[in-house]
């Protein structure tokens, strides 16, 4: 995240921090409740099937990183590689980013 001068995230869930990890849904419970918001509202980016597994148990809609797309009626789009997003810019709080989703 520095590399892309991307601010470090006020939070982070490690593996020391919950009782099950991922394929569990805790880790998403716990960083969703960590943010002050439902699990729900969250959007989530994740590559394996086991992390992909863990964001939809806790209820939050996923795009899904490399891979075959997964079907999944919460998992919003796929793309290839990292390269498919953009970084515009930073708004006030909230970091503005631009995606180009595979069809």
């Amino acid at each position: 995240m520095t590399c892309c001068r991307l601010p470090l995230p006020a939070l982070m869930v490690g593996a020391n921090e919950v009782t099950r990890g991922k394929p569990d849904a805790d880790p998403y419970w716990l960083g969703a409740k960590l943010l002050g918001i439902a699990a729900s509202d969250c959007l989530v980016f994740e590559d394996a099937p086991a992390d992909i597994h863990s964001a939809l148990a806790a209820g939050c809609s996923v795009i899904q990183v490399g891979g075959a797309p997964q079907p999944g009626t919460r998992i919003r789009g796929h793309i290839r590689d990292w390269r498919q997003i953009r970084f515009i810019g930073l708004e006030g709080d909230d970091i503005a980013l631009e995606l180009n989703l595979s069809p």
